[in-house]
């Protein structure tokens, strides 16, 4: 506690950015409805992704890789909830490059929830022709 040492987030952000999508997603549109629980829209997001902090980008290209993970788990047992399909592995700072161009192109999507700006930016890049509209699918 007192070592004078600064405290590292280490390999925190891909954890953290996990929590905060198995969080979401078990959520669901309960987030919406529960005024105590607002949730981040696109525009939240895309702040956290242009951030000048190294950190904060990092957070950003990690969570949009796990989310990346959990629809191509999920889509390997049920192919008809594959929303987009990566032609390769996306590192995080890539995969944060396909955000921010999708956002900065859709500003009219601003205030939908970052968890399905994401998935259309990511179907929008990397469409499997499965399913047309990601956001509406339930």
């Amino acid at each position: 506690m007192g070592t004078g040492r600064r405290r590292t987030w280490g390999g925190a952000p891909l954890a953290m950015a996990a929590a905060l999508v198995v969080a979401v997603t078990a959520t669901g549109g309960a987030m919406a409805s529960d005024p105590r629980l607002d949730s981040p829209t696109a525009k939240h997001f895309l702040e956290l992704c242009e951030s000048p902090s190294p950190e904060l980008r990092d957070i950003c290209g990690s969570l949009i890789v796990s989310m990346i993970d959990a629809h191509v788990s999920i889509g390997r047992k049920h192919r008809r909830l594959r929303p987009f399909c990566p032609s390769r592995v996306l590192v995080p700072d890539r995969a944060r490059e396909v955000f921010l161009d999708w956002a900065r192109q859709h500003p009219e999507s601003m205030g939908l929830p970052f968890p399905a700006a994401v998935v259309e930016s990511l179907s929008a890049r990397y469409p499997c022709g499965i399913i047309k509209d990601p956001v509406r699918r339930r």
